[in-house]
């Protein structure tokens, strides 16, 4: 019988022609260093939550792991895919089923019936390893949705953290805002003084008053924008019920975590070992696909018991049968030869996917080293100008009091000021966030 199999498998197996495809190793080319320069004053770190360093902060952390909706549903998904990897180990083992039943021979007076009991098993030999793949690709793909969940934690915990930094720093320039428009009011009550004692025309006032409503203006947009972040905090940490959240009141220190070499950052991206197990699983399924058009051998037997009745039935000696039953595919070969070639291209589509994972891995450290340094070097002179802008800005205030200067040079002045003051805020908050995104880019876990 064995020499029957093989023949077989020669003659059915000689027939599957090989997809011709190019050869490609996705991670051939990974570079040995960061083209920008690594920071000298990272800090070793493990989690997303420890790059803050606010208990308030690392709190909404923990409640959007716990509640969010999204990743609560990837976390199903992958528990659904844990338990149905013991359906594909269980292809690997015979199969049993009992069956009963009750017939009578016909309907006259001396009629007699007859209970019987029949055990079917059946087992398919994995001569080719075809059943072994099949759990092994199961496997990687179990293994591909675990760490599609880690990538989803480390991105949850990396928007909620960058979100209520947004909150902060909106709640800043709120009263940057605010002062403002208290600024402008008051240069209109010096307007107003000044054209009781004839000393400045209507136009001042008309100015001032032009600035004053883009002022306030600009500020009913900025409130909408922190609405807006209130509502995006709610959302990610589950909880729609929009109340107060207890956040810092001023930015709090994100250290900016330590860079190590491409390759080492490659081996702890979770979105690179999800794409790297669908490779892998991709590979075993073209495995799968060619053995499916090699010869199948299944074992079967039935074990029957009858009697009577029922319980006698168990009594009786029972009749035995054990079969061999060798298949192999014809009528729905071109079916099965079509499934194997698209295996290869998926194969193919998977080398690609796992490398466009790579490259998307290295360009996102790449990019948020190159806007640390920018950030770090620009955010001096930012201070500066501010400092310089509001001694120019209280200068002109008095002046312009004096009847020194124009309106529109002061008007000119003030706005400088407190747009520098937004600007160098505003770029305090870009770093820190920035870091945020550099700690997710290097593998960082969520806790």
């Amino acid at each position: 019988m064995w020499r029957c199999i093989v023949l077989m498998a020669v003659v059915v197996g000689g027939c599957v022609t090989p997809v011709d495809l190019p050869d490609m190793i996705p991670d051939a080319d990974v570079r040995q260093e960061w083209s920008e320069p690594r920071p000298q004053r990272g800090v070793g770190l493990t989690s997303i939550a420890g790059l803050a360093d606010d208990a308030r902060l690392v709190s909404l952390i923990e409640r959007a792991l716990v509640a969010n909706p999204d990743l609560a549903q990837t976390a199903f998904r992958l528990r659904e895919s844990g338990a149905l990897l013991g359906e594909a180990e269980s292809r690997r083992w015979p199969t049993d089923e009992l069956t009963g039943g009750q017939s009578r021979a016909d309907t006259g007076p001396g009629a007699a019936s007859t209970s019987s009991l029949r055990l079917d098993i059946a087992w398919e030999v994995d001569i080719w390893g075809r059943l072994a793949d099949q759990v092994g690709e199961a496997n990687q793909r179990h293994r591909a949705l675990e760490a599609d969940y880690r990538a989803a934690r480390n991105s949850l915990a990396a928007r909620t953290l960058q979100t209520a930094l947004q909150r902060v720093a909106l709640a800043h320039e709120l009263a940057v805002e605010r002062r403002r428009v208290a600024s402008l009011e008051a240069t209109l009550d010096v307007i107003r003084e000044r054209f009781r004692l004839g000393l400045t025309v209507v136009t001042d006032w008309d100015a001032a008053k032009t600035e004053l409503a883009t002022a306030e203006a600009d500020f009913e947009t900025l409130a909408d924008r922190a609405r807006r972040t209130d509502r995006d905090l709610s959302v990610l940490l589950g909880d729609l019920s929009l109340l107060p959240r207890d956040l810092p009141t001023d930015l709090p220190i994100v250290e900016l975590p330590a860079v190590s070499l491409p390759a080492e950052v490659l081996a702890t991206r979770p979105d690179v070992a999800a794409a790297r197990a669908r490779l892998l699983a991709a590979g075993t399924a073209v495995a799968v696909s060619r053995k499916a058009l090699l010869p199948s051998f299944t074992v079967s037997a039935h074990v029957t018991h009858s009697g009577p009745r029922l319980d006698k039935a168990l009594e009786a000696d029972p009749l035995w049968s054990l079969l061999g039953n060798l298949a192999a595919p014809l009528i729905n070969r071109k079916a099965l030869t079509s499934e194997y070639e698209a295996s290869q291209y998926r194969e193919r589509e998977a080398a690609f996917a796992y490398r466009a994972a790579l490259l998307t891995a290295v360009l996102e450290v790449e990019n948020t080293l190159s806007t640390e340094r920018a950030l770090a070097r620009g955010l001096p002179a930012r201070e500066l100008a501010w400092r310089h802008a509001e001694l120019a800005r209280e200068s002109f205030e008095d002046r312009y009091a004096r009847g020194l200067v124009d309106i529109l040079d002061l008007l000119s002045a003030q706005r400088t000021a407190f747009d520098t003051e937004l600007g160098w805020f505003d770029a305090r908050s870009d770093l820190l966030r920035n870091r945020i995104e550099l700690g997710l880019a290097v593998g960082l876990e969520a806790l």
